[in-house]
């Protein structure tokens, strides 16, 4: 189970990065890029969800 978790925080950063390169720079606060916000947003969102419970079941280990 922690390998399917190393592995979908992986490819989330790997489509985050991405997003970064499809963004238009020149026109920031478009509605074209909101898309790309809410990608980038979901997969922050996702890294986060799979790492917190790293931490909690540790603490759990450890009693």
């Amino acid at each position: 189970m922690k390998k399917l978790k190393i592995g979908v925080i992986i490819a989330a950063i790997i489509i985050f990065v991405a997003e970064l390169f499809i963004i238009d720079y020149n026109s920031l606060f478009s509605s074209e890029n909101l898309g790309n916000y809410l990608v980038m947003l979901t997969m922050v969102l996702l890294i986060l969800g799979q790492t917190l419970p790293f931490g909690k079941n540790k603490k759990e280990a450890n009693n």
